[in-house]
């Protein structure tokens, strides 16, 4: 069975870098990630995932509409659309700022 958490992960800029707060499971407090946009992926991001909490078994990224984003998309593509973040069973909107989506 699939939740849906109310809780969201955060999206900013700082220095030109976006900055993804994402609520982890195992420890339920809020990490940030720091992400390149043009030379980091999707791919990237879940290995930082999987490294900072060792109890994410599945991690999935999907558009709104319901379809998977690939691994190998860059994070300056990911955050051009609000999207999906699946943390083992658990879904979270990413709803990214639209003046956000201009400055990266």
């Amino acid at each position: 069975m699939r939740q849906t958490r109310t809780a969201c992960v955060i999206v900013q800029v700082c220095n030109g870098l976006p900055q993804l707060t994402v609520p982890l499971p195992s420890r339920r407090d809020l990490c940030r990630f720091t992400l390149r946009p043009v030379t980091h992926t999707v791919q990237d991001f879940i290995n930082q995932l999987r490294h900072e909490d060792h109890g994410i078994d599945r991690v999935l990224l999907r558009t709104t509409d319901g379809v998977r984003i690939s691994t190998s998309d860059s994070i300056e593509s990911l955050l051009m659309n609000d999207f999906d973040l699946i943390i083992n069973d658990v879904t979270y909107r990413v709803v990214v700022p639209d003046g956000q989506k201009l400055t990266l």
